[in-house]
């Protein structure tokens, strides 16, 4: 890419490197990671042609996402979660890849989950305080 001057990274982040919930500690520091790279890398290849985005990625319709729910399930109701198709996600992405943009957002609700990260800390504790059991549910 970078003999080319042209290309595009994409590496695949989540709303968990975010907005950091329980349970899922190991997967939300793996995805903040991932946006970390990313943005280190877009600046440091400014000017070369290649560029690099990540992806906001929000509950999609996979095997992946039933299992975290199973999980999620044992200690806050999951039954609001919104999903998007495998299909539309990855349109969303191609379109994001060919308008060259250095971020995809999620849309809906997990947007809204993007924006309370950037609030004080203590937003976000007293809404997961109020949404998470530690002893699992019946």
């Amino acid at each position: 890419m970078l003999r080319r001057q042209k290309g595009m990274i994409v590496n695949n982040a989540s709303i968990s490197a975010y907005a950091h919930f329980p349970a899922a500690s190991t997967y939300a520091a793996s995805k903040a990671g991932a946006v970390a790279l990313t943005e280190s890398l877009r600046r440091e290849l400014r000017g070369t042609g290649v560029h690099a985005m990540h992806l906001v990625t929000p509950g999609v319709s996979t095997d992946m996402l039933d299992a975290t729910e199973n999980i999620y399930r044992r200690h806050l109701d999951v039954s609001g979660w919104e999903q998007i198709s495998p299909e539309r996600w990855a349109d969303q992405a191609v379109e994001a890849v060919k308008a060259d943009k250095r971020v995809l957002n999620p849309p809906g609700k997990s947007r809204l989950a993007m924006l309370a990260s950037r609030a004080p800390a203590w937003l976000l504790d007293q809404t997961t305080a109020r949404v998470f059991s530690r002893t699992p549910r019946s």
